[in-house]
């Protein structure tokens, strides 16, 4: 974090824009031992920092669904289908190509897993690598890949006990599409 302070410290030339990227995501998740299927929309608010660095924040709504021959208990979960996150990524970006790297925060709308098990907390790392192709002076058009790793905390609860416990929860590979209007 100290490094990345520099780096934007150093920088001769602040341009501080605001863009606002609504996108799109779909592709597979490796979850347990089972493939899952996700697709998301979502907004991110990018403030460019320079000419190269910027920060994103945004949310997005994320649905995830099985195919019977991949995972026929994942239908059972169905409380585990309706996902919010918070992702807050730093990004790198040249003229054409941008990468970016953050962390995020979800939570399912119905966190249950079983009558005595419930999932708290995800959270987790993202990377995403893209092209930025330009439309207008300020819009551009955004197609990456995006590799997500999540960690879970789970709470079971029974009559005589409340146990608390962390673990992992997916790694996803998407493919990405956005569109980015500078302000």
């Amino acid at each position: 974090m100290s490094l990345l302070c520099c780096m934007l410290s150093t920088s001769a030339q602040d341009i501080k824009e605001w863009s606002i990227i609504p996108g799109a995501k779909t592709g597979v998740a490796l979850e347990g031992l089972q493939f899952v299927f996700r697709t998301d929309v979502g907004v991110d608010a990018k403030l460019t920092l320079n000419e190269h660095w910027s920060l994103l924040a945004g949310v997005e709504y994320e649905y995830r669904f099985s195919n019977d021959y991949f995972a026929p208990t994942f239908d059972k979960r169905i409380g585990l289908r309706h996902f919010f996150r918070v992702p807050v990524r730093v990004e790198y970006t040249n003229q054409r190509y941008y990468m970016n790297t953050g962390l995020f925060v979800e939570r399912a709308t119905n966190p249950w897993l079983t009558k005595t098990k419930r999932l708290d907390i995800g959270y987790g790392i993202v990377l995403e690598v893209g092209r930025k192709i330009q439309l207008s002076e300020n819009d551009y058009l955004r197609i990456g890949l995006q590799t997500q790793t999540c960690f879970y905390n789970y709470t079971r609860q029974d009559l005589n006990y409340v146990e608390h416990r962390a673990g992992w929860g997916f790694t996803s590979v998407l493919a990405s599409v956005g569109y980015e209007h500078r302000f």
